[in-house]
């Protein structure tokens, strides 16, 4: 099951030391990452047998390309036991649901696991050699 973390918010720490664990975090973005604002949807939780098994964050972030800030998958993390059985997929496809159009026209990722989103409907903008990462968005009605 995917649902809003505000829903869940006993779990809130939870998802903070998850984010924490894995990715840096130097100016602590991540609380703001959690609940849903004017422009930018709230975390999402995946629970599986009323246990937390990921989440998913957005992020509002300037383009290379654009002058606006659009919104963008800030980090999706599963649990290493429940890796490869389609929790990151399950939260990717409810991401796209809660953002699009509510919130944007188009969702963008920066990953190096573009295998992950391409199945999804996800297309390829750029590609950044430098870090052997790609940019990749999807739009409204493109969700496989």
């Amino acid at each position: 099951m995917i649902s809003q973390l505000t829903s869940h918010a006993e779990h809130s720490d939870l998802v903070l030391t998850w984010l924490r664990s894995t990715w840096d975090d130097p100016n602590d973005v991540f609380p703001g990452t959690l609940a849903p604002t004017r422009n930018c949807p709230g975390a999402l939780l995946a629970i599986s047998d009323g246990v937390p098994t990921g989440a998913l964050t957005f992020r509002r972030h300037r383009t290379t390309w654009q002058v606006t800030n659009e919104l963008w998958i800030n980090t999706v993390y599963v649990v290493p036991g429940q890796r490869g059985l389609g929790t990151g997929r399950k939260l990717i496809r409810s991401a796209v649901e809660h953002s699009i159009p509510q919130y944007t026209e188009r969702l963008f990722v920066f990953t190096d696991v573009p295998t992950l989103y391409e199945p999804l409907g996800w297309k390829q903008i750029d590609y950044n050699a430098e870090c052997s990462s790609f940019t990749l968005g999807i739009e409204r009605n493109a969700v496989v």
